[in-house]
């Protein structure tokens, strides 16, 4: 079974929230909120000084938190490209979260393309993001909003 994951609102940006979509069968999303992404950094910093790029850790915790229900049922998982040259540091740190509770873990079920505009995980995750941003009476709701406690514990 493949799957695809999506983001809208950046994960370096950390003025706005982010949300992770997976679909394909399956429809998941979660919002990591800015407040969230900035404990996240602030922690990073202080823990690691010279940290470069922190918002890849946060970044592959964040994917953590979307799959880690579901990562063993799939085949393939795909991950839109958005940050060009870094993945193999992302799917370290990601593939480090999975094989601490799936041992197993085939690392190779991780791919990372461009999937478009037109993929269900875009559509998911863009218009929940549109929906925060505008704070409409009836928003589109995540399965899940990403707490402080669950992201600094994975980090």
């Amino acid at each position: 079974m493949r799957v695809e994951i999506d983001q809208s609102g950046q994960i370096g940006k950390f003025n706005t929230d982010t949300v992770l979509a997976l679909a394909n069968g399956e429809r998941l999303a979660i919002v990591i909120p800015a407040a969230v992404k900035r404990a996240a950094h602030e922690y990073l910093r202080e823990k690691y000084r010279e940290i470069r790029e922190p918002y890849l850790r946060i970044f592959a915790a964040s994917l953590f938190l979307l799959l880690k229900d579901y990562a063993n049922k799939y085949d393939q998982i795909v991950i839109d490209e958005e940050f060009t040259g870094k993945w193999s540091t992302i799917k370290a740190f990601l593939v480090g979260y999975l094989r601490k509770l799936y041992p197993q873990f085939n690392p190779n079920v991780l791919q990372w393309r461009r999937i478009g505009k037109r993929s269900r995980a875009h559509e998911l995750a863009l218009s929940i993001y549109r929906s925060r941003q505008r704070k409409r009476k009836h928003p589109i709701k995540p399965n899940r909003i990403i707490t402080k406690a669950e992201l600094l514990a994975l980090l």
